[in-house]
């Protein structure tokens, strides 16, 4: 066996004494040399920060935390600082999400997630669309549903000339591409799957695709 070191990506540029292995996360796969076979022991650190101060804290523990230093304030009133608080960073997000739309290339998705509640014990199903600028800015934009004119409403029917839209293969992106008269870009993944599947028909042809 081969034990093989993998560097932590989330460790690049920070000093060893910002942070504390936690663990190691171990994968096997099986290799081949030429007239025999080894198996390669991948090991990556698993790390934890040290100063976690900076990261997200829910409000219940945000009021627990304050408590416990001995500043008492009612639960509610922690929680009404929050949308305050984003209310403030609302204009950083308008500017930056202007800056995605004066991009000539844009990137786009869909995200299924839960938010709100549609019962007792059942969530609302909504959608976040990341959109990405040339200048690698991204806004989440949230919408109640996966349809086609929350693409209009994100990034407007007034593109750039040469605008390029780069998506998945989701029908809406290439309806906006040909209302809007951009151009449509598809991820390799999902083009690639296409090919894949036409190798049932035309293997010869799809496999020198898959190839190139």
């Amino acid at each position: 066996m081969e034990v093989i070191a993998v560097p932590n990506p989330d460790a690049a540029g920070l000093d060893p004494a910002d942070f504390e292995v936690i663990g190691l996360k171990v994968s096997h796969c099986l290799a081949q040399r030429p007239g025999s076979y080894v198996i390669l022991k991948y090991v990556r650190p698993v790390i934890k920060l040290r100063a976690t101060q900076a990261l997200s804290c829910p409000p219940a523990r945000q009021h627990v935390k304050l408590q416990d230093s001995g500043i008492n304030v009612s639960r509610p009133w922690v929680t009404k600082l929050m949308p305050a608080a984003v209310s403030l960073i609302e204009p950083i997000f308008e500017a930056q999400l202007d800056s995605v739309r004066l991009s000539r290339v844009i990137a786009m998705d869909e995200t299924p997630i839960k938010a709100g509640r549609a019962g007792p014990g059942k969530m609302k199903a909504a959608y976040f669309w990341p959109v990405v600028g040339e200048q690698d800015e991204i806004c989440f934009l949230y919408y109640p549903s996966r349809a086609a004119k929350h693409i209009e409403d994100a990034l407007g029917l007034t593109r750039p000339n040469g605008a390029v839209l780069q998506s998945d293969g989701y029908s809406a992106y290439a309806h906006y591409a040909k209302k809007t008269g951009i151009t449509h870009a598809q991820c390799w993944a999902h083009s690639r799957r296409t090919i894949y599947d036409a190798r049932d028909i035309e293997p010869a042809h799809a496999d020198q695709a898959l190839d190139a």
